[in-house]
């Protein structure tokens, strides 16, 4: 399914909290495109919905969402991008 929301361009971003039992989902967003506006469009939202403010976020490389992530939620945040590059060892 991840595979056919790729395919049109659309991306998948898991909204996820810590708890006493692990990583707990709180939202998801399923954007159609992975724009600056896009994203803080989406964060936005979900700030306005969950009322969140948090302290610290991992991401992936995306300078996009990053920057999103900075306008949405100013201040004392640390923003963690973790790159990950999966190969098929070629």
């Amino acid at each position: 399914m991840y595979n056919m929301f790729y395919r049109y361009g659309h991306q998948v971003v898991l909204i996820m909290t810590n708890s006493k039992v692990g990583g707990l989902p709180i939202g998801v967003m399923i954007l159609g495109n992975q724009s600056e506006i896009t994203y803080t469009m989406g964060f936005k939202m979900l700030q306005d919905i969950l009322n969140i403010s948090p302290k610290c976020i991992m991401t992936d490389c995306s300078d996009a969402e990053r920057n999103a992530l900075h306008a949405v939620f100013p201040g004392n945040i640390y923003v963690n991008n973790t790159c990950v590059n999966l190969t098929n060892g070629q």
